[in-house]
């Protein structure tokens, strides 16, 4: 089966079960690559798919590595740009499925995975490639995150209707 190639956002609230229900959908997809954002023993990490490579994203109080703020959260501005350069070496032309999790304040601001985001729409564009993205984005963010990165036309999807994916 040949799908087409789409833009699918998926989105719901804080702490809703974003994360965690791409990471179960994920778990049939072979041809599937880019940056996960899920919480492991009450910290934020930066997984690394397929690669299977964790790094740690939320910074404590006594951090000495550069940090980035938003909100009530501190994240390593290094950790970011681990996973830039990693999103910059995937091989677009040969995945099914591109996935960034998650864009919201820091993109819209020019930080955290930006980059990945921007590069992402470049190629979502590129005629000779195929895939699909997926992005997740708060709720109260999508307008936003579509505008800045010329999204166009998007499926949005809540959180209980990521199935409908494939």
């Amino acid at each position: 089966m040949t799908l087409k190639k789409q833009i699918f956002i998926l989105t719901g609230k804080v702490h809703s079960g974003k994360t965690t229900g791409l990471i179960e959908w994920l778990h049939n997809k072979d041809n599937a690559a880019g940056i996960i954002s899920p919480v492991i023993n009450s910290e934020r990490q930066i997984f690394l798919y397929p690669d299977y490579e964790y790094i740690k994203l939320e910074a404590n109080e006594n951090s000495e590595k550069e940090i980035l703020l938003c909100g009530k959260y501190k994240f390593f501005k290094d950790a970011f740009i681990k996973a830039n350069n990693y999103f910059d070496s995937l091989d677009f032309e040969n995945l099914d499925w591109v996935i960034i999790d998650e864009a919201g304040l820091l993109e819209l601001n020019d930080e955290g995975l930006h980059d990945s985001m921007k590069k992402a729409a470049i190629k979502f564009l590129e005629e000779k490639t195929k895939f699909s993205l997926i992005i997740i984005v708060r709720d109260y963010l999508v307008e936003k995150i579509v505008d800045k990165y010329n999204l166009g036309k998007c499926v949005v999807l809540n959180k209980e209707d990521s199935k409908e994916i494939i």
